[in-house]
């Protein structure tokens, strides 16, 4: 028998020895999942003894953070627009730099259109986080969530019941616009997110553990430079797109000038704005396609 506090103490000292920085944070997260309590509880009351059961459940959740397996994997869900999500290791953990894509949807959509009966298109969904905030947020919008993997799309859908926007989102296998039907003006979206992989090959293989051995490489390498992906969205965005329609997308923090002329050298979208994530780096490129377009 030991109690909650000397095992929080043998927690910390183990994940700090990990080399995980968040050691006494993360520990708290899991021994408070592992026994399910909150957090309050927990420290409202750290002296109770501990059977050997829960002990040995604390200790396996514990050890596979040592392992650098990421807390949102080992909990099942992760935090977003003040929202839980559940994740998986078939989708990435949601970043609170890719609410930006959200807060710039949010301002170029009037707030008087925003009850308005939208068509909205999310690229790379993953997890179904952008295509369920935009159905939330958006209360009259239908959304078609598109992703390469349908085990990550089982847990897009199982997002989307969560939060009660099943019924107005589409989820669709698919390789970015591949299976989307062509030529039909009522396939054309009022605004499309996407967050593609961007991450250089090589880089992506000098990511810290957390991210290298357990999130799906697929969702991350971009290619040789990263930018793989992006002719070929700002390409069939023009076509799907309607006339003033948005495209909204997430950047790694040193490609901001070159996706910006990328879209400036179609020469049919305009503005092309950059915009900065908390820590002040290109994060999101938000272009509206011209009326005649």
């Amino acid at each position: 028998m030991t109690t909650l506090a000397a095992l929080l103490t043998d927690a910390c000292r183990q994940l700090e020895k990990a080399g995980i920085e968040t050691a006494k944070l993360d520990a708290e997260v899991l021994l408070t999942h592992a026994l399910g309590i909150s957090r309050e509880e927990f420290w409202r009351d750290s002296d109770p003894l501990l059977n050997r059961d829960k002990i040995n459940h604390c200790e396996k959740l514990i050890q596979r953070r040592e392992s650098r397996e990421p807390l949102a994997y080992i909990i099942g869900e992760w935090e977003f627009w003040s929202r839980s999500f559940k994740v998986t290791p078939d989708v990435l953990i949601p970043r609170q730099e890719t609410e930006i894509l959200v807060e710039q949807l949010l301002k170029v959509i009037s707030p008087e259109k925003k009850n308005d009966p939208m068509q909205g298109l999310d690229l790379c969904t993953g997890s179904g986080i952008l295509a369920t905030i935009a159905a939330l947020e958006m209360p009259a919008s239908k959304i078609i969530g598109i992703d390469i993997s349908s085990d990550a799309l089982n847990i897009a859908r199982e997002n989307s019941i969560r939060h009660g926007v099943d019924d107005r989102i589409t989820w669709m296998e698919s390789d970015l616009f591949g299976s989307l039907p062509r030529g039909n003006e009522k396939n054309r979206f009022d605004f499309i997110l996407c967050n593609p992989p961007y991450i250089a090959t090589e880089d992506c293989k000098n990511l810290q553990p957390e991210i290298s051995l357990f999130e799906p490489v697929d969702a991350l390498d971009g290619g040789i430079d990263g930018l793989k992906f992006y002719g070929n969205i700002i390409k069939d965005s023009f076509e799907y797109l309607k006339p003033r329609g948005y495209l909204v997308m997430e950047i790694g923090d040193n490609q901001g000038p070159t996706v910006k002329n990328m879209l400036e050298q179609h020469n049919q979208f305009s503005p092309v704005t950059l915009h900065q994530d908390y820590s002040g780096r290109d994060r999101a490129v938000c272009a509206q396609k011209e009326m005649n377009g």
